[in-house]
């Protein structure tokens, strides 16, 4: 029982809420895996778990990357670490990922880790290419 005490809050928000969820969520929104929330270290296996079917749907549909909205997503390492099992996901799907509207400090913490060339942020929202 204390196992499903721990598991993180993952369902979609309702239409009702005015203020937007504080805990992990993850859903998809026309063709593209909304991640957002704020997470804890224990939360990316639950997070990949529950996106992993979106991902297998996602990645049926064309041989393109992955779209990840990550906008919402609390910037810190264990975002970087949810981001890195979701890429390890798609990459077993055949697929890749790419993030839209990476926040700055994201971006950071994916170059400060490596794994830009990994997870790349789509154009406008990426790296420098000179860092």
């Amino acid at each position: 029982m204390a196992e499903t005490e721990r598991s993180p809050r993952l369902a979609k928000p309702s239409a009702a809420q005015s203020a937007p969820s504080t805990g992990p969520r993850v859903e998809r929104q026309k063709g593209v895996l909304v991640v957002g929330g704020s997470l804890e270290p224990a939360d990316a296996v639950a997070l990949c778990a529950r996106a992993r079917p979106l991902l297998v749907e996602l990645a049926s549909a064309d041989t393109s990357p992955i779209v990840c909205e990550v906008g919402g997503l609390r910037a810190d390492v264990a975002a970087v670490d949810a981001i890195a099992r979701l890429a390890l996901v798609a990459c077993r799907l055949e697929r890749g990922v790419r993030l839209r509207n990476a926040s700055p400090i994201l971006r950071e913490l994916l170059a400060l880790v490596g794994l830009t060339g990994v997870v790349p942020c789509e154009p406008g929202s990426g790296l420098d290419p000179g860092r």
